[in-house]
Formats: C-alpha cells, sequence, structure tokens
C-alpha cells in the first residue's frame, strides 16, 4: 500500500468521501477486500469500487457523518482479496480517520476535490469494466 485518502488519522469533512487506497504496483480490477474495523465505524459506501486508469488506485464512493472516528481495512484475513497480476494478497491495513463537526461535503466534484490525487480523474463511479454502448471492452493489461 502506498498511500490513502483519507491520510491515517487524518480529520476530514464530513459528508460525501471519494474513499481512496493506493498501491505500489498494478492489481487486479476482480478483488478487492474492505473490511469494517472495531476501531471505529465503518462508512457507508457504495458496493463496488473502481480501479482507475493508472491501475493501482481504487475508489469507492462513501458518505460519512459529522465528529465520528471511521476505520476501514484493506485486506483483513480471511478477506484478502486485493492482489497484484501475480495474484500476491497486499498486505493487510488498517486506516482510522476522524470526520469534523462542521458542515458536509454535498457534491461528487467537491468529494473529489478534496483528494489532490484525484484531479485527472472524471468518473468515479463509472462501474467497473464498462464501456460506451456499441464498443467493446477492454481487457485489462
Amino acid at each position: 500500500m502506498e498511500s490513502t485518502f483519507p491520510a491515517l488519522n487524518a480529520k476530514v469533512t464530513p459528508g460525501l468521501l471519494v474513499l481512496r487506497v493506493t498501491f505500489s504496483e498494478k492489481m487486479r480490477v476482480d478483488g478487492w477486500s474492505y473490511v469494517p474495523s472495531p476501531k471505529g465505524l465503518y462508512p457507508d459506501c457504495a458496493q463496488t469500487p473502481r480501479l482507475l486508469d493508472d491501475q493501482r488506485s481504487f475508489v469507492l464512493i462513501c458518505r460519512t457523518l459529522p465528529g465520528k472516528t471511521y476505520s476501514v481495512w484493506f485486506n483483513q484475513p480471511p478477506l484478502v482479496d486485493f492482489s497484484n497480476y501475480s495474484r500476491r494478497s497486499a498486505i493487510p491495513y488498517q486506516l482510522t480517520f476522524t470526520t469534523a463537526d462542521e458542515e458536509p461535503i454535498r457534491t461528487l466534484a467537491d468529494a473529489m476535490k478534496a483528494d489532490k490525487a484525484l484531479t485527472n480523474v472524471s468518473n468515479p463511479v463509472e462501474p467497473l469494466g464498462s464501456a460506451p454502448m456499441g464498443q467493446p471492452r477492454t481487457p485489462p493489461e
């Protein structure tokens, strides 16, 4: 694991959140493991993340409440589905962060602006493996 948004122990604005985990190598598109932790609440998230074009970063759209502590494991045994092309599982990592007691972020555009790593991402909610109507899907390299 290379980086996350929010960063470990960060305090962020509540509301919409684009939860990002970036790995040091290209990852398989067909596996991920976001696991609740007893150290905090699990955010209210969409069911399926999106692997970005860099093939190292997964994003998941979530909603958080003000003044709360959240905690998420990326790969916590026995759920270890984040893996590279050689099918080697990523090392488990626990992310804990808090939300400020302030007005929440209400738009996806504002949620994306909060993470500087997402400045070149146009649509973090596009389904995995989707292609525009009439165009073939391209499998990962």
